[in-house]
């Protein structure tokens, strides 16, 4: 048998790491891209791609090569910092999200002309994480055009004012491509989208009126008759606009003082609310803020229901009511009692609510009796338009 010298062998070596590695550079086309496709662990803008494309996303009113913050895979979750792409990162503020598809960067890598499937409007903050996702629904191969006529930001919702986001158009918006991936007709409803420097703080608001809403149906895109969608319609002043304007929700700014347990905030113990910032789940020690559709009176009435608003341990069964307390204090001793109402709160659409869950501090933790989830009612909230 004859054997290999050793350089004969060092050059085999050689010769099948340099073919494994070219092999690699092949399979990973994105590798060599120039687009950051990992993410940053300690971003404050957590994306989650629900499609089955990957994604290329670009940050600010107007797409450019300079405001690319990196690329999401089909299916994948990544967090991004964007601190460098603006100026108030340390205080908070809001911008906007697009989004390309990877085959159509590869086809047309020039971001003011490529076909744009994703926007957002998304918030930041230092030491703040805000969620958002890719619906797999709005992207794909047919569309319509759509035209925001106000100097406020609207999301389009399908079938209810509070419904699923379908598309978010800036102030003053024109000609703004909205992506489907059916021609099913659908429902939308413009929901003006207001974000307050001072508080920090998202107030949506709708309009009382069914004329507000448009039906569509997305047609392919070589169609030569696009439909277009005015919102709101040009026939209206914007007085006219705002004097109809309500919130659809009311805002519970939900803080959860157990230690050592996430919870949910839900809707009888089984639909779990979604918080502004894109999370079901609220960590110990963190605070949150929910939109929630207010109750419906009925001659006046709250209707006599099964307990509506509950907090449920992530660890187990356990559901917490979240009631309305106060506290009264006996004339003759002095003493101070927690009184408690025993049915579920009113809750208000455009009001402010606060809701703390804690433990007391003994007992059963399965036992639901030895936790509290009070709500506090704050004041209405007021869009100030004539600033924006």
């Amino acid at each position: 048998m004859k054997t290999k010298s050793p350089l004969a062998l060092l050059l085999l070596v050689a010769t099948s790491m340099s073919m494994f590695l070219g092999c690699g550079q092949h399979s990973d086309p994105y590798k060599y891209d120039g687009i950051n496709w990992d993410g940053d662990s300690n971003g404050s803008l957590d994306l989650v791609n629900g499609s089955s494309k990957d994604f290329i996303l670009f940050i600010g009113k107007t797409p450019a090569q300079s405001s690319i913050i990196g690329g999401v895979r089909q299916g994948a979750n990544r967090r991004y910092d964007i601190s460098r792409h603006v100026d108030d990162f340390a205080v908070g503020g809001y911008t906007i999200l697009r989004g390309v598809t990877k085959d159509e960067w590869d086809k047309n890598p020039d971001p003011t002309k490529a076909k744009i499937e994703f926007t957002a409007m998304v918030t930041y903050r230092s030491g703040a994480v805000y969620r958002y996702n890719i619906n797999p629904n709005w992207i794909g191969d047919y569309a319509f055009r759509a035209e925001n006529n106000s100097p406020v930001g609207i999301e389009l919702r399908k079938d209810q004012p509070d419904g699923e986001k379908v598309a978010y158009l800036a102030p003053n918006q024109r000609n703004q491509m909205v992506y489907a991936s059916t021609t099913d007709i659908m429902m939308l409803f413009p929901v003006f989208v207001v974000y307050n420097n001072t508080t920090k703080e998202i107030t949506t608001i709708k309009s009382q009126s069914m004329a507000a809403s448009a039906s569509v149906g997305a047609v392919p895109l070589t169609d030569k008759e696009m439909p277009t969608l005015q919102f709101p319609d040009e026939g209206l002043s914007w007085e006219q606009i705002v004097g109809d304007l309500r919130s659809p929700v009311a805002y519970v700014k939900f803080t959860n003082n157990i230690m050592n347990q996430a919870v949910y905030f839900t809707n009888a113990g089984s639909i779990r609310y979604l918080s502004q910032d894109g999370y079901d789940g609220v960590n110990s020690g963190v605070t949150r803020t929910f939109e929630i559709k207010g109750d419906t009176l009925v001659n006046g009435e709250l209707p006599v229901t099964a307990e509506r608003n509950l907090v449920v341990l992530a660890r187990g069964s356990v559901k917490i009511p979240v009631l309305k307390c106060e506290t009264k204090t006996d004339e003759e001793t002095n003493k101070k009692t927690e009184v408690c109402e025993t049915t579920p709160p009113l809750i208000e659409n455009g009001y402010d609510y606060t809701v703390t869950v804690k433990y007391k501090g003994s007992g059963d933790v399965m036992d639901r009796d030895n936790y509290e989830a009070r709500i506090v009612k704050g004041n209405k909230r007021k869009a100030d338009f004539g600033t924006l």
